[in-house]
């Protein structure tokens, strides 16, 4: 690696990070699972700094979508661009290392190690990545903070609330500082009022730093918490519904 490769990095991640441009763009994408034609020539485009919901029904192609973005499934044709870089013509490694370095992911369930501390669950991404234990635990403590999670540090998630194990799974998906978040059903496993407070934190937090999201969601009280919504069925764009950027639900829309 060049000397200046990692300050040329960080120069582009700061330049792509809500300046000017695209953060993802997804062109033509055709993905097939056997006979089913999940995504059907999907074109979208995502502003860097934007909150855009995802919705549609069931099989619509939204979580076929979401996988694409993270570069977990590539496309059978299509583009999919993720800042400056097209990570569908990207080989498997080198999307490994751009999803530990430029993309968080929040799943539905968390998916978080039951045996392992909330702290530790936070840190992992770090260590993967080859940061230092010693700074990595830093860095999850200082999430676990801003999330008023740091009194349950050391406590196995196993014992958590649902709505406490997913603001780690959040603090897990943001503690490497990435300039894309995207959650499947990030409020799925959970009651209203916690489903409630875990989009405030997350949308607080992204709009905060300048991250991009994309937040798949079949919940309208959750799509409206997004600057706009994009509608999918049948696995093509059905149209965008006006939403507000909220920092509630049915607030009136920030100019």
């Amino acid at each position: 690696m060049r000397p200046d490769a990692g300050i040329t990095a960080l120069e582009g991640r700061e330049e792509h990070r809500g300046g000017s441009g695209l953060a993802l763009r997804l062109d033509d994408v055709h993905v097939r699972f056997g006979d089913t034609q999940a995504l059907r020539g999907l074109s979208v485009e995502v502003g860097p700094g934007e909150v855009v919901a995802v919705t549609g029904p069931s099989g619509s192609g939204k979580s076929t979508l979401l996988l694409c973005l993270a570069g977990l499934l590539v496309p059978d044709t299509g583009r999919v661009t993720v800042g400056y870089t097209v990570v569908s013509s990207l080989p498997d490694d080198a999307r490994t290392r751009m999803r530990r370095s430029e993309i968080g992911v929040l799943f539905q369930f968390g998916e978080l190690v039951p045996e392992l501390t909330a702290v530790e669950n936070v840190l992992l991404p770090l260590l993967f990545s080859g940061i230092r234990r010693p700074v990595a635990h830093d860095r999850a403590m200082a999430w676990l903070r801003r999330l008023r999670l740091d009194d349950r540090a050391d406590e196995q998630v196993s014992g958590l609330s649902g709505g406490e194990a997913q603001r780690v799974a959040l603090a897990r998906a943001l503690v490497i500082e990435p300039t894309v978040l995207l959650a499947d059903e990030p409020t799925g496993a959970l009651d209203t009022p916690t489903g409630q407070l875990v989009m405030r934190e997350m949308v607080d937090t992204v709009r905060a730093s300048g991250t991009t999201a994309v937040i798949v969601t079949h919940e309208s009280r959750v799509a409206a918490y997004a600057d706009r919504e994009i509608h999918l069925r049948d696995g093509a764009v059905l149209g965008e519904p006006a939403v507000g950027r909220s920092g509630l639900p049915g607030s009136a829309a920030r100019s």
